[in-house]
């Protein structure tokens, strides 16, 4: 059986939304990247 959800997090750039889904997950499921985008 396959579930689906979906899922709308909003916010601010570099807040950590997809770090908070992937741990919500458990899973790598949103791309992360280790190098912080500059401020403009």
């Amino acid at each position: 059986m396959t579930k689906s959800v979906f899922l709308t997090l909003s916010g601010r750039t570099n807040a950590g939304k997809s770090t908070l889904l992937n741990a919500l997950i458990g899973e790598r499921i949103a791309s992360v990247s280790s190098r912080p985008t500059p401020r403009r």
